[in-house]
């Protein structure tokens, strides 16, 4: 739920993101070029795509 600016009553909303990058996040997580809790939260089912 948020609270639109300027708002009083929060609203429910349904947001569904889709994320792409060409950089392994899990190397760049471990030498501290990426956020691992960013990355813990969007690897919630990944998709591997063969080239």
């Amino acid at each position: 739920m948020v609270t639109p600016v300027g708002g009083r009553k929060p609203q429910k909303v349904d947001v569904r993101v889709i994320a792409a990058s060409h950089v392994d996040l899990a190397a760049a997580a471990r030498d501290g070029r990426f956020r691992p809790d960013l990355l813990a939260r969007i690897r919630e089912w990944p998709l591997f795509i063969p080239r």
